[in-house]
């Protein structure tokens, strides 16, 4: 299915025909693209982001994971726009539980999140490039 919504936003893939709204639904494999560039392609369950997924925005960002009512929830990978990479778990849209940050110069932090907030210290670690 293609649907073009009213405000412009895009929705392609599968579908399913829901009775008490009378009328198709994004269930399923599907990309849905917003008016501001920012792009969503994995897993629908009743019109929301749940599953595995992608969610790239438009200032470079990228989500690759697990979601759960259109919110981050299990293990994914956040890329920030400057290069750093947060590698760990969600829940209900919230950092949860161990993680690791890698920044793009090799520095990594391991923490743990309780409910978005950092718990205790960060252990950092600096990877050192192979000699030749």
């Amino acid at each position: 299915m293609k649907k073009t919504y009213p405000d412009g936003q895009v929705y392609e893939g599968e579908g399913k025909w829901n009775w008490s709204r009378l009328r198709r639904i994004r269930h399923g494999q599907g990309t849905y693209t917003f008016l501001d560039g920012t792009v969503y392609v994995g897993e629908f369950k009743e019109s929301e982001f749940d599953g595995q997924g992608i969610l790239n925005l438009p200032d470079g960002s990228k989500y690759d994971g697990e979601f759960k009512d259109g919110k981050f929830n299990g293990q994914g990978i956040y890329i920030f726009p400057s290069g750093s990479k947060y590698d760990g778990e969600w829940v209900n849209g919230k950092e949860f539980g161990k993680f690791i940050i890698t920044s793009p110069d090799g520095i990594r932090q391991m923490g743990e999140y309780i409910d978005g907030e950092i718990q205790g210290e960060l252990q950092i670690y600096i990877e050192k490039a192979d000699e030749e």
